[in-house]
């Protein structure tokens, strides 16, 4: 399974600007935390941020007798920076990301801003069905503040063999809810279709693996229903 999440972020500096100011933040054998820049181009930077996490861990054996381990493990944040929205993407981020978020900024002097992102996804799907060639089959859904009578709402999960929005519609019946989750079958270029769940607080799930045309066919239509 992979993840991608989208932010808005803005900043002053060129990109060459921004890489070479994470590469002055590298991570190295003896850091604790820092950079990897893995591509640079005209219109986007790929790098990653590495934190070491140092456990000390304590055992007794059935002696009584006492050791101590010290386990070492590493924490990666995956993302690209873009001056297009959206300018910050995020591939299988950690539950966590303050501190990858502070050493963002720090590296660009402070003059960075990260907004996080919510959109329609009616919208997005009415903006990806506009790029895509074939139709898009929808078939599990998830919707929640759906009101059943008043003071009492409910959340609905819809799962088909088929697309499921005539469906929802019935159960529905046109009474308002939020639509939190929507999974789709996106054809890709080599033929087939990838499964792929969008999510209301601005990211994707693939899956297996991640399809890069799929992929930058979901970044292009996410950025047009923000638009």
């Amino acid at each position: 399974m992979k993840r991608i999440r989208w932010h808005e972020a803005k900043w002053k500096a060129s990109l060459r600007s921004v890489a070479n100011a994470l590469r002055q933040n590298a991570f190295g054998p003896s850091s604790d935390d820092g950079f990897l820049v893995q591509r640079v181009r005209e219109d986007y930077i790929e790098a990653t941020h590495i934190e070491r996490i140092v456990l000390q861990e304590t055992e007794f054996d059935p002696f009584d007798n006492e050791s101590t381990f010290v386990r070492t493990s590493y924490r990666k944040t995956n993302f690209r920076l873009s001056p297009s929205f959206p300018q910050l993407e995020i591939r299988d981020p950690p539950r966590s990301l303050s501190l990858f978020f502070t050493r963002l900024s720090e590296a660009m002097s402070f003059d960075l801003s990260i907004k996080p992102l919510v959109v329609d996804l009616s919208s997005w799907l009415a903006r990806l069905e506009e790029v895509v060639v074939e139709p898009l089959v929808i078939d599990a859904l998830h919707a929640g503040n759906l009101q059943v009578e008043r003071g009492v709402n409910a959340s609905v999960l819809l799962r088909g063999d088929h697309d499921v929005r005539s469906a929802m519609a019935k159960l529905t019946k046109q009474k308002p809810c939020v639509i939190d989750r929507m999974q789709l079958r996106l054809p890709v270029a080599s033929g087939g279709a990838v499964s792929a769940l969008i999510h209301r607080s601005g990211g994707v799930t693939f899956g297996v693996g991640v399809a890069e045309d799929a992929l930058k066919l979901l970044r292009v239509s996410f950025a047009k229903a923000l638009d």
